[in-house]
């Protein structure tokens, strides 16, 4: 407030030299003592003195008084706008941003920047950094007796011993028995698929994609 009040005091001044020089060389003109030329100077000197007055007053004002409603009505528009630009543009990023259901690494990425994959292709190969899992399918004759939760053990091909888990999905639907698991028993016959969580320390170095067994102690289960 005191610099304004300063500026406007200042600039006071300098418009009352201007104009009291501005009158001074008006009456010698008419006296034909100094040129018209001259005198049409300093009587720009003194509008522009003048005007720089007037916006150190109107400052000055603006301060005192505070913002005018209409002054606030535009910033208010003003900001109404680059808040709905900005939700537009979040929106726009957050429909380009693919987010895994939990942590995990990227394993490979089959398509390149610039490319397009086709519908239904696998963009991203991801590994789950929790404990590994086992996908079994359930035959439909034991798919009564068996619960989410329930323990079983595993045998993997190639690593000693075995390991504790339990269930931690089973599907609701049936699908057929996949490819890799059919024998001339089983080709007719439905299956329930199931995710077998492994348990223990020892199975989070546990690379993916091991062939094994799984003994579920489900009651009925064999």
């Amino acid at each position: 407030m005191r610099a304004a009040v300063a500026r406007r005091d200042g600039a006071r001044s300098v418009r009352n030299d201007a104009v009291r020089e501005r009158d001074r060389l008006l009456a010698l003109v008419s006296r034909n003592l100094v040129s018209r030329a001259e005198a049409d100077r300093q009587t720009a000197v003194a509008a522009n003195a003048e005007a720089s007055l007037g916006a150190a007053e109107a400052e000055l004002r603006e301060l005192q008084e505070g913002t005018r409603p209409e002054q606030i009505e535009r910033a208010r528009q003003t900001l109404e706008q680059a808040s709905a630009r900005l939700k537009e543009q979040q929106t726009t990023q957050s429909r380009l941003e693919l987010r895994a259901p939990r942590d995990v690494i990227v394993d490979a990425l089959p398509y390149r920047v610039g490319e397009k994959p086709v519908r239904g292709a696998t963009v991203a190969v991801l590994l789950e950094t929790g404990a590994p899992f086992a996908r079994v399918y359930v035959p439909e004759p034991i798919r009564a007796t068996v619960r989410v939760g329930d323990p079983a053990t595993i045998r993997i091909d190639g690593v000693s011993g075995t390991f504790n888990g339990h269930i931690r999905y089973l599907a609701t639907d049936a699908e057929f028995t996949p490819y890799y698991a059919l024998n001339k028993g089983d080709r007719v016959r439905l299956v329930y698929r199931a995710e077998v969580v492994i348990d223990g320390d020892d199975a989070l170095e546990l690379p993916a994609g091991l062939p094994l067994d799984v003994i579920l102690q489900s009651p009925g289960a064999p």
